[in-house]
């Protein structure tokens, strides 16, 4: 698929996606909560890392506007986070938060759209740098 008819069709998904369900918009906002207490308790890499999450979380919100760096910025820090030595076993929130993730797509019909952009490059190095951590404990 070349990358004007990729456009198109995202531009046609994003037309047609459904509103987000009222329970996942309320466990959004719990996230962010235990987000933000989570960041101010932590230092270093821990703390980018859910900084950059929660941006990825805050994106969700009806009205936001749509940050493809996100993305990037997410996995730079992760991989940041897994290099240092300070790292231990990821907290169990970003799992929780990946698991919002994956129901809001299907909840509000971005599946389609994410299959299509899938195909880039770049989040096939995002989601390669996940898959590890998935198989473990999340």
């Amino acid at each position: 698929m070349s990358a004007p008819e990729a456009f198109a069709e995202a531009k046609w998904v994003m037309t047609h996606l459904r509103p987000e369900p009222e329970a996942l918009a309320q466990r959004r906002e719990e996230l962010l909560q235990e987000l933000d207490a989570r960041i101010a308790a932590t230092k270093g890499s821990l703390q980018t890392l859910l900084t950059r999450l929660r941006a990825v979380l805050l994106s969700r919100r009806p009205g936001a506007a749509f940050q493809p760096r996100f993305a990037a910025e997410f996995a730079q820090a992760l991989t940041h986070y897994k290099q240092c030595a300070e790292a231990g076993e990821p907290p169990a929130i970003i799992g929780q938060c990946f698991l919002y993730l994956r129901e809001h797509v299907a909840g509000t019909g971005l599946s389609p759209l994410l299959a299509v952009v899938d195909t880039t490059h770049s989040l096939r190095k995002v989601s390669d740098t996940w898959r590890p951590w998935q198989q473990q404990r999340f």
